[in-house]
Parts: C-alpha cells; structure tokens; sequence
C-alpha cells in the first residue's frame, strides 16, 4: 500500500502527515528534527511518496529520506492551498501538503544535484565567514576610536 507523507519543516521540529490510498489519515506526529527520531517515524513506511515544504531547513531532511522514498520539494510560492489557508497550524499544513501529494497537485521547486548543493554550502560559508570577519573589524575600528575620543 503505498502512503503519501507531508511535511511541514521547522528548525527544531517537523509535523508529519501520512495518508493511505484512500486517504485516510493513518497518523500526524511532531518529530524533532534529529536523525534518530525521523528514521524511527518513518522505519514503518516503505517507498512512501513524501512532500517537503521548502524552508531553509530542508535539505538535511531530503538527503535522509531520499534514498528509500520518493520526495518531493514544495514551492511554498506556488502551493497557494497552504499560503490562503484562513486557519493555519503545523498539523493542518501537513496534512494539506499530504492531500496535495496524494492528489498529484503539489507544485515542486527544483533540487539540484548534491555536487551543486556541497557547491552551494560551501558558498554559504565563505560568506558567513567574510560577514564574521567584517564585523570583527568594525568592532576593532569602532572600539579604536573610543580610546583615542577619551584621550
């Protein structure tokens, strides 16, 4: 029986939904997002279509699952259930994410390769490291004036 599992993605924290077939709820669960608890959520299912929602957040949890199930990123953009949703939760936007998966409606954004995505990491890196770097010399400026304003 194949299931269809939304995701809605937090920092700390995911909300599951799986559906069944016909869908049917079969379980909702808040999972920490640590490597342990996920596998152990989704141990039971085999070769389950999944939905993530994209955050910042996304990718650590796409390279765990992917490999055993058919996932799928989501344009938040695009996936207007979730965004004009008048009553909006962790639970309801998984479960939404879950209905759309099922029905085949979910409008995806493209995944680069994980070449491109280390490529891109990296990047992200250097750049935090050159935004360290500037704010530690502005403190050493800044602070350099202060002594020579007090002589």
């Amino acid at each position: 029986m194949r299931m269809f599992i939304g995701l809605d993605v937090h920092k700390d924290y995911l909300q599951a939904a799986v559906l069944d077939n016909e869908g049917n709820l079969v379980k909702q669960q808040r999972i920490t997002n640590s490597k342990e608890q996920i596998e152990s959520f989704f141990q039971p299912f085999d070769k389950a279509k999944v939905v993530i929602e994209s955050s910042t957040t996304w990718y650590p949890i796409y390279q765990l699952l992917s490999d055993r199930h058919d996932v799928k990123l989501s344009n938040p953009a695009k996936t207007k259930a979730i965004a004009q949703a008048k009553v909006k939760t962790d639970k309801i936007d998984a479960l939404t994410l879950a209905k759309l998966l099922r029905g085949g409606f979910i409008a995806e954004s493209y995944i680069p390769p994980s070449n491109i995505m280390d490529l891109r990491q990296l990047v992200r890196y250097r750049a935090g490291l050159v935004r360290l770097r500037t704010m530690v010399k502005n403190k050493i400026h800044t602070a350099g004036r202060r002594d020579h304003a007090k002589v």
